[in-house]
């Protein structure tokens, strides 16, 4: 039940799963934000010609592991981020840190998880 809690907060936000498995309580998921910006680009273009590299857009990778703790479950979930330029190629990689992310994250999956509960 939690881990289909945290499949569902990831879809519901807009990641798509790529992996998952129930007997491991294993998922890997991402999603794709553009963040191009038309200024950055002319600019860079504009100073760098045909070597010019923008930001273009940023995939943020989830995986969730849940498991089985007595009576209760541990969930463990780390989110990436990779920014990505204009040609594909990776700029940055870096974890997100950010406490109050973690936290909106794990207060949808209580949600979720209530709402299985409850049947609602």
């Amino acid at each position: 039940m939690v881990l289909k809690a945290v499949l569902n907060v990831l879809q519901d936000d807009g990641y798509i799963v790529k992996n998952a498995s129930a007997e491991l309580g294993l998922l890997n998921a991402a999603k794709e934000i553009n963040v191009e910006q038309a200024g950055e680009a002319f600019w860079s273009t504009f100073w760098h010609g045909a070597n010019a590299r923008w930001k273009k857009n940023s995939i943020i990778e989830a995986t969730a592991n849940v498991t089985e703790f007595g009576a209760e479950c541990r969930v463990r979930v780390n989110f990436q981020v990779k920014m990505m330029d204009n040609r594909g190629a990776v700029m940055d990689v870096r974890q997100i840190e950010d406490q109050e992310f973690y936290q909106d994250f794990f207060a949808k999956v209580d949600k979720g998880i209530f709402i299985q509960k409850e049947k609602l």
